[in-house]
């Protein structure tokens, strides 16, 4: 081996360290030198010249499997850092990899980055093994550290990433190399005689750009010169009808590089071309007969969207793909409006152009429906056949000019994926049909189907490359042929045009479906409004005293429903009965005007006879509507499924919610109860992300209402980020997932009181798909402004929407210091203004405006006096009298270094440091403000956290320190079993030892899934071993069980629990990557759980302590658990420390003794001589009252008495 590494290599050892070259001392493979220590990988370990899995690297190259015999294979997330240095001071200049998904796995999505001295040079969107492989080409002059980079993607499942041929080179010619050439029209359809001029631009390796067409080796040519003929120097004239293509050619030293642009050229024939155009003139679209094949391309503004691509169906009576002859050519303009119950607007209107071409083939006419709109081009297919038939595929395709940004979901059939962004080049795997893509000329497509219809199933796009999308049958329908009855009508293929204004307000779904099915004389049942849940708060879904809370709080923030989910009907999901409480829970909501809804498993109606039965006893029993869910599914049973249960919900008078369920296709204006709908990555998967939330506007939420749930926080956005949610994602029945208490302590209480369902208008305010966006919508005269973004900005909001001559109170809710608190501020704003109102990192700010001024309002607190330890928040809560008319109550500190406060109708009172205060509460302006106060008074705590303990996502509600060596903490929302790393008051300590032993006694009931407590030893959130006493079902309900995670694998040995009721001991033995958990009744006589081993804590520098948790989504009480005598290698490690007073009532000099001195001292303070911090004005405030008066001096004087 070794004679064989010395015939390659040549090893140069230098004074500063080793400098190592192939035998071309021009080339230098990363595999060959050493990376540095802090690099790591999740699973496995780095490999040098294999995957991860350590076979032979193998990439998609162009279509084709290409195995390198260098490189380096990880497995995402990994980071692996290079000193590079050493050769970039000897001239090494150029870096090059290929990059992409080994090809070892089937699945698998990696987003991949290079970073040269902590600057992002190079980065992907997701790529799967099916992506074809990214070649990076980077300057490196002058780097001094090479970070390779691979980030999870959407799975976390195989995430095998490989940097194949990753090599070092020095070569000063490599810089001027073209990485890309790219050729634009000035415009893509002109008429004869028009001429335009082609740019071809090039970057190179240093991303320099170049103007290839004065500083390169350039020649053009056109494929048909009776349409457009091209000059030498790339002009391009029109000569007749037709499409033409324009071919440019670069040489590269010795190799051509081919780059190609289509125009069309003047008008249709309308014998053999055919064009529609918008009612403004802007989305041109030609179609075409091409040997038969019927073709079309579409443009913007000039600029292609669309470039050249098929149309057409293979079916039982015929291909109609090819072979077609042209037969005739129908056109009608649509100019309508029509209203509607919930959506974007009350009244949507439909204006477009729409040319039916039919064709014949065998004697079967096919023909193409296209509507051209001023926002979209949507096209379906019609056969007119009196037999039954059958389709087989769909040849339906797009594409998408070369450069575009797709901002797209993998597919499955729930719509439930994270969107992705890539470039269309690199656009892999089955797609969801909420698909948009930019184009280089900043023009937006959004691509998704419309008016489904029961003649066909659902699609999705697959790439095809050469930048070609295409609709395919859904996964679900697979190659099963569609079968047809009577005439047929395909699903409209949608692609809305324009800038994100045009998108994010589009109607085309909705003009594009069938007009109501309900009359108007029957239509009162159709109520748009706001739900409250109890399933995500962890409150249950079978008590009716809690459903009984909610319609209380329901009722008094004005909305108009409570959820009942999963559980509150007996007999299990596919056999429904109705609870012995239901009457008595129904008549009370009637009562409070709220309504029920109802949680239902498609299996419990997924048959006529079923839905009938179940569906009206669910009427009958005076229940508003139905939450439907898991079908997950998107065949052609399902789509008629849906028009099944549709119809039967209309015999019933039942709104809607479709719950794990595709994307909405315009239903809602057909069956206008359809209100809302899931088919989104909710806040019930607890995996929040801005970049998502900003662009869902433009994808999902542009095709139909939006059911995301959001709480009303979380910790990876702030609380105006997810407030911003119930404006930006509209939905017929917003559902709004936090519980009551959580919204009366929330400065968004007024925010969300009185939330409008159903809108009269929207308008896109101001966004960057994927960065930021800023939306408002209007219900009645009052408007709702939300913005939202990933990076920190300011929110620009333009009044100029508000109309001319009125005057507007404008509540502006936006982010603080605190990503859960809101800031208020009110202010008197007209058509015109510009508010500019920053915004965190991940966050937002939301305000409402309206024209009506609150009257004389009183307010009085539920408390005038609150005493309260360190460490420990409290509540107060607000009692209003008269009509706010949405005004907020504005709450104040007198000292925040004693104790801040936040919150709506309730408040938060959160001590920051001993002493005393007042809190005000104020609602109202100028002459009509009233307020109320409260003292507070911030004593010391008993016990103070030991300096060595850290608490990881700190809510101190939820734990307390009990004595020097006692912890209780109650559990909470939360897992550290992947894919979850979500956890509360995780207590840590360091831990120096490679090997070690740690116990603890715990006192802990569980009774439900999955409550939990324990010791853990912890790495990161990915790396980590615990051992728990654990309520689990799959394990027998009681045990003692492990949790050993290794980034997103993880396994859970468990025994069962046979002290229940009863303290146990646990205890973690630690002997390298070996770990051994024991569980013991009375601490000396121990048994072994399990021996497990994990490499990733084989390292210093660990922690070690308490896990509690409860699962995610699991709405199972929350229990104490309480922990003691915490020991590491048998030595105790206190959790906490005797905290004493800090003063004395009286001894304002603190020096021990109440005196006359201290009588002085107060004196000097009151006259404005001295001053007097926090601890020093507590202990001078004798009388209690938050001020420092002649009182508290004859206080003290009596201290002084009392005690000679």
């Amino acid at each position: 081996m070794l004679k064989k590494v010395l015939a390659v290599f040549l090893c140069l050892v230098l004074a500063a360290g080793m400098l190592i070259v192939t035998a071309d001392e021009n080339v230098v493979y990363l595999s060959d030198i050493p990376y540095r220590s802090d690099s790591t990988t999740e699973y496995g370990e780095i490999q040098k010249d294999r995957s991860v899995e350590r076979n032979p690297i193998t990439l998609n190259v162009n279509g084709e499997n290409r195995t390198f015999a260098k490189g380096i294979g990880v497995n995402a997330y990994a980071v692996v850092n290079y000193d590079i240095s050493e050769y970039t001071s000897q001239g090494f200049n150029y870096f090059e990899t290929y990059v992409g998904v080994d090809r070892d796995v089937t699945t698998g999505s990696v987003t991949f980055r290079i970073v040269l001295d902590g600057e992002t040079v190079f980065q992907t969107g997701e790529m799967t093994p099916d992506t074809p492989a990214r070649l990076a080409q980077i300057d490196i002059t002058g780097a001094k550290v090479l970070t390779l980079i691979a980030d999870k993607g959407w799975d976390n499942i195989c995430d095998h990433a490989d940097f194949a041929d990753a090599r070092l080179i020095k070569d000063p010619g490599a810089l001027q190399k073209l990485k890309s050439v790219t050729v634009k029209a000035s415009r893509n359809w002109i008429v004869k005689g028009e001429k335009v001029n082609l740019s071809v631009e090039g970057i190179r390796v240093n991303n320099q750009t170049v103007d290839l067409n004065k500083d390169g080796s350039v020649t053009y040519s056109s494929s048909n010169t009776n349409v457009a003929a091209v000059s030498g120097t790339g002009q391009v004239t029109g000569v007749g009808d037709g499409v033409a293509k324009i071919t440019v050619s670069v040489m590269e030293g010795e190799q051509a590089i081919m780059k190609s642009v289509n125009l069309v050229v003047g008008s249709s024939d309308n014998e053999t071309s055919w064009d529609v155009i918008s009612p403004n003139g802007k989305i041109k679209a030609r179609f075409w007969l091409q040997d038969g094949t019927l073709k079309y391309m579409a443009t913007y503004d000039g600029k292609t969207v669309i470039d050249v691509s098929d149309l057409g169906l293979v079916t039982s009576l015929g291909d109609f793909t090819a072979g077609l002859g042209f037969k005739s050519k129908t056109t009608r303009k649509i100019n309508q409006e029509y209203p509607m119950y919930s959506g974007k607007a009350s009244v949507y209107r439909d204006n477009s152009n729409e040319t039916v071409l039919t064709f014949a083939k065998a004697g079967v006419e096919f023909s193409v429906a296209v509507r051209a709109a001023n926002d979209s081009l949507s096209f379906r297919y019609l056969i007119n056949n009196t037999t039954d038939f059958m389709v087989t595929s769909e040849n339906t395709t797009y594409t998408v000019p070369e450069g575009s940004d797709v901002y797209s979901q993998p597919y499955n059939n729930h719509y439930e994926n994270l969107f992705d962004h890539n470039k269309i080049e690199y656009l892999a795997g089955n797609r969801c049909l909420t698909l948009l893509y930019q184009t280089p000329d900043d023009v937006n497509v959004l691509l998704s189907e419309a008016d489904m219809g029961t003649n066909f199933c659902g699609s999705m796009i697959r790439p095809l490359g050469n930048n070609t999308l295409k609709y395919v049958f859904a996964q679900d329908q697979g190659t099963a042929p569609v079968q047809v009855t009577g005439a047929f009508q395909s699903p409209w293929r949608v692609a809305v045009i324009g800038d994100l204004a045009a998108i994010a307000e589009c109607q085309t779904f909705e003009n594009l479906s069938k007009p109501s099915r309900v009359s108007e004389t029957d239509d009162d049942w159709i109520l748009p409004g706001v739900t409250s849940w109890t399933w995500l708060t962890g409150e249950g879904t079978n008590n009716p005293e809690v459903y009984k809370k909610y319609i209380d709080f329901t009722a008094e923030m004005g909305w108009k429903y409570v959820l009942m989910d999963e559980g509150w009907s007996i007999g299990g999901r596919a056999n429904v009965s109705l609870p012995g409480w239901i009457d008595d829970l129904v008549a009370y909501a009637d009562q409070k005007g709220v309504g029920l809804l109802a949680w239902l498993h498609m299996s419990a109606v997924n048959t006529p006879e079923k839905a009938d039965a179940v569906l009206g006893m669910i009427s009958r029993a005076g229940i508003k509507g139905v939450k439907m869910d898991f079908f997950d599914n998107e065949n052609q049973w399902t789509m008629q499924l849906y028009d099944m249960l549709y119809n039967t919900c209309q015999k019933y008078k039942l709104l809607v919610n479709i719950h794990g369920a595709n994307k909405p296709t315009g239903e809602r204006r057909e069956y206008p109860f359809c209100l809302t709908r899931e088919g989104v990555q909710g806040h019930e998967y607890y995996n929040v992300q801005a970049f998502q939330n900003c662009v869902l506007p433009f994808t999902r939420g542009t095709v139909g209402p939006t059911d995301y749930t959001p709480k009303l926080t979380h910790q990876n956005v702030t609380t105006n980020h997810l407030a911003a949610l119930a404006v930006l994602l509209e939905s017929g029945i917003p559902c709004f997932a936090s519980s009551p208490e959580e919204y009366r302590n929330s400065a968004l209480y007024s925010w969300y009181k009185d939330m409008p369902a159903a809108w009269d208008e929207t308008k896109l305010l101001d966004a960057e798909i994927g960065k930021y966006v800023s939306m408002a919508r209007r219900s009645g005269d009052n408007w709702y402004v939300s913005a939202i973004c990933v990076d920190a900005r300011n929110a620009r909001i333009d009044l100029s929407f508000l109309p001319e001559g009125s005057q507007y109170r404008a509540v502006v809710y936006k982010d603080s210091q605190q990503k859960d608190i809101s800031d208020i501020e009110i202010l008197n704003v007209k058509h015109g203004d510009v508010l500019n109102i920053p915004m965190s990192n991940a966050g937002g700010c939301n305000i409402k405006l309206t024209k009506t001024a609150s009257g004389k309002v009183g307010i009085t607190l539920d408390t005038q006096e609150i005493e309260m330890e360190e460490g420990k928040p409290a509540t107060i809560t607000a009692v209003l009298t008269g009509e706010t008319n949405g005004m907020p109550i504005v709450w104040k500190s007198g000292n925040e270094t004693v104790a801040t406060v936040t919150g709506g109708i309730k408040a938060t009172i959160t001590p920051v440091g001993i002493g005393n205060t007042k809190i005000t509460a104020t609602i109202g302006t100028g002459e009509n403000a009233v307020t109320a106060t409260c003292r507070v008074f911030v004593n010391a705590a008993p016990y103070k956290l030991d300096e060595r303990w850290e608490i990881l996502n700190e809510n101190p509600l939820l734990y307390s320190l009990d004595s020097e060596n006692r912890v209780t903490i109650t559990t909470t929302t939360g897992d550290i079993y992947p894919p979850h790393s979500a956890y509360t008051n995780l207590l840590l300590t360091d831990v120096q030892d490679l090997n070690f032993t740690v116990s603890a006694k715990l006192s802990f009931n569980p009774s439900a899934d999955f409550q939990s407590a324990g010791l853990i030893v912890y790495g990161s959130d990915s790396s980590l071993f615990s051992l728990q006493r654990r309520y689990h079902s799959f394990f027998g309900n009681h045990c003692i069980c492990g949790v050993n995670r290794s980034g997103n694998t993880a396994s859970e040995p468990y025994v069962a629990d046979t002290a229940v009721g009863r303290p146990v001991y646990l205890k973690i033995e630690k002997t390298g990557v070996t770990f051994k958990g024991y569980w013991s009744e009375n601490g000396t006589d121990w048994r072994l759980v399990c021996t497990v081993t994990n490499t990733g804590l084989n390292t210093s520098g660990l922690k070690v302590g308490v896990y509690t948790g409860k699962g995610m989504y699991q709405s199972c009480e929350e229990i104490p658990a309480v922990i003691e005598d915490f020991k590491i290698n048998d030595t105790l490690i206190p959790f906490a420390f005797k905290n004493n007073e800090p003063y004395i009532l009286g001894d304002g000099d603190m020096d021990g003794r109440v005196t006359v001195a201290d009588v002085v001292k107060l004196r000097s303070i009151i006259m404005g001589r001295s001053q007097a911090d926090n601890i020093e004005f507590a202990a001078c405030d004798v009388n209690k009252d938050c001020e420092l008066t002649v009182t508290d001096i004859i206080g003290i004087r009596r201290i002084i008495m009392n005690a000679d």
